[in-house]
């Protein structure tokens, strides 16, 4: 991971060294479009999609075993609330429920027969599911039960998303159409209509910042909330199709004739990874930062069985640790240093590096980090220079497998005021090493001496020039014997004088 440094309090990333895009083919076993994928742990997942198909995996998509859905309509949608408990939605008002991990379904009733093409899960028993003719329903038992909420509009809705109990937006198919309501789906308000095209999914990676895609490579952002929406182009006409951010900064978007878009700059640039013809990828779907599956539909040229791809690591490009709001500030005696973390890949920690004017850099400290992590951490540490002057402070970050990459540095200037002392020698007692310390509370001349009992000297210790700050020396008296020795400090006007006793 490397570690640019914009300055102090901006954004600093630690970006991971390029690799290869690397997701891999899972066999599906079946020919029908797959539009939809939720995974419990990463390894248990099931998919839905036309013609009624339900698959089922155990192993993250090693094998896929298909299971009875007990329906012929496409299932546009699939949710788990647990490892046993889950719904399917589709065609014609369908709802199917599971209790048994998706091995068997049977139909609830939902007392519409729009299309559902859609849901959002919002808490342990929310959640709702969007469809034709402006249809929303609602649930608060986990799909046992569900209410038709007001119709929307009279449009044909493709994908909802709800933030919280109140926030929420809906895209339509056929007129492009982004609608938003802040009370639960009672009321909503159109924001944007992008022409005669189909918006077929909006993401939302925090309730100000998110994205639409849709037809002939229509991609939108917005800041606001919905409120405003600008228009990208990421350099294809192509039909886009599904988009999936895992953190503010990286996403995916996916489409027509193979084409995957990444981007690691919160969707200023995009990437494109155009892989062939065969397929049309139709579903992107990340189960945390590193594990996420691709879906689509059978090969047109090929005749090859529906398509799912599968990556453990971002596709080729994991998430790096992304540093923000680096600083160093003086409290009293001390130098407190605060640093974020938006998101971690493998941290090991950071250790704490300090360089006083132009000496070499010495590790003052080390900070466990929070291994893989999407969530926000914070980070505080203390140090203590021992001399007033200019400081330098930078963090050493460190994975598991021992790759480190450092952060330019942060200036201080530590100017603590300090006293004139001399401090016993610890341990007194000793053989064969002691430690003497002193500090000195202006700049000068400095003299630390030892002299055996009667007075006469034997060793000097420190004689030259000293900046005022705390100091503290290892004494090994290896021409000495057994006895009382004194040691005295001298500074300007203060002089001071303590008792030793060597033991051999």
């Amino acid at each position: 991971m490397k570690i640019i440094v914009i300055h102090i309090m901006a954004l600093i990333f630690f970006l991971s060294h390029p690799l290869l895009p690397q997701w891999y083919s899972q066999g599906s076993g079946v020919w029908s479009n797959m539009y939809s994928i939720f995974s419990i742990d990463g390894q248990t997942a099931w998919i839905s999609g036309a013609n009624g198909v339900i698959l089922k995996t155990t192993n993250s998509g090693a094998s896929w075993i298909q299971k009875s859905s007990g329906t012929s309509v496409s299932l546009g949608y699939i949710y788990f609330f647990s490892e046993s408990e889950g719904i399917a939605a589709g065609n014609n008002g369908t709802i199917k429920r599971t209790t048994d991990g998706g091995n068997t379904w049977y139909t609830i009733p939902s007392g519409t027969s729009s299309n559902l093409n859609d849901g959002s899960f919002v808490n342990d028993s929310l959640m709702y599911l969007i469809g034709w003719n402006g249809t929303l329903l609602v649930t608060t038992d986990k799909g046992s039960t569900w209410q038709l909420k007001p119709p929307i509009s009279t449009s044909n809705y493709h994908w909802v998303q709800f933030w919280d109990e109140n926030l929420g937006w809906a895209s339509t198919w056929f007129n492009g159409q982004i609608w938003k309501t802040t009370d639960g789906g009672n009321t909503w308000s159109m924001k944007i209509q992008v022409g005669s095209i189909s918006l077929w999914q909006v993401c939302f990676v925090t309730p100000e910042k998110g994205f639409a895609v849709g037809e002939w490579g229509v991609i939108l952002k917005t800041l606001d909330g919905g409120e405003n929406w600008t228009q990208y182009f990421a350099g294809t006409q192509e039909n886009l199709h599904a988009v999936y951010f895992i953190t503010p900064e990286v996403g995916w978007i996916v489409g027509k004739d193979e084409n995957r878009l990444r981007t690691s700059n919160g969707g200023n640039t995009w990437i494109i990874e155009h892989t062939g013809n065969d397929y049309e990828y139709l579903q992107v779907y990340f189960y945390n930062e590193n594990i996420g599956w691709i879906l689509g539909t059978p090969g047109f040229q090929t005749g090859n069985p529906s398509v799912i791809l599968y990556t453990d690591n971002n596709g080729g490009y994991p998430i790096p640790v992304e540093l923000v709001n680096f600083s160093a500030q003086v409290e009293g005696s001390e130098v407190i240093l605060n640093w974020t973390t938006a998101t971690e890949l493998n941290n090991s920690g950071f250790e704490i590096e300090r360089k006083f004017e132009n000496h070499s850099w010495t590790k003052v400290g080390f900070v466990a980090g929070h291994g893989t992590t999407t969530e926000k951490q914070i980070y505080r540490f203390k140090d203590q220079p021992d001399i007033n002057g200019e400081y330098g402070y930078r963090l050493k970050q460190i994975d598991y497998n021992g790759t480190l990459e450092y952060s330019d540095e942060v200036a201080i200037h530590f100017n603590q005021k300090f006293e004139f002392r001399l401090e016993q020698n610890y341990p007194n007692p000793f053989n064969p090493t002691t430690t003497i310390a002193y500090s000195l509370q202006s700049d000068g001349l400095v003299s630390l001496k030892v002299y055996d009992i009667l007075g006469n000297e034997v060793l000097t210790l420190v004689n030259e020039n000293k900046r005022a700050g705390y100091y503290e020396i290892q004494f090994i008296p290896e021409d000495l014997s057994s006895g009382v020795y004194l040691y005295t400090l001298i500074s300007g006007d203060f002089q001071h004088t303590k008792k030793f006793i060597l033991l051999k």
